[in-house]
């Protein structure tokens, strides 16, 4: 019996994150690869995005002294309206135990930068159906007429 191993799984990871990010920012991505100033219309400008060494748009962030992994000082970028990106924040929620908004953005914020994510992630888990039960409010109980004997 073949089993995925660790190396397919990371592979596929970089392929769909390499697919998502040229699919929603193909202009920005070819932008600076001609060592080109992008576009003020940009939505990811003001992120000061840079292509890594694995070819994919990371930000450049302030934290370039920080004692933390690479991927932590330069998340990879991903786009809020996307599948890929949906599917990724659903297995961070699920995979910490279905946390609330500001944990499971502080456990995606270690290798991904999501534009809007909080409010991505604020979606996600209003329709997690684990975290509406949960956090369900008990229903009031209706008195009904007592008899008259």
């Amino acid at each position: 019996m073949n089993y995925i191993t660790a190396d397919e799984i990371q592979n596929a990871e970089y392929f769909w994150l390499k697919y998502v990010q040229y699919e929603i920012y193909s202009a920005e991505i070819l932008t600076l690869k001609r060592n080109e100033q992008l576009r003020c219309s940009s939505e990811i400008k003001s992120l000061v995005p840079y292509l890594g060494k694995d070819n994919l748009l990371r930000i450049t962030g302030r934290l370039l002294e920080a004692d933390i992994c690479f991927g932590e000082k330069h998340p990879v970028i991903l786009p809020r309206h996307c599948k890929f990106t949906e599917l990724l924040v659903i297995r961070e929620h699920e995979r910490i135990g279905h946390c609330g908004v500001s944990a499971t953005l502080t456990q995606l914020r270690k290798n991904y930068w999501i534009p809007k994510g909080r409010q991505l992630v604020k979606t996600i888990i209003r329709i997690c159906l684990i975290c509406k039960k949960y956090n369900a409010k008990p229903a009031d109980q209706l008195s009904g007429q007592l008899p008259r004997d």
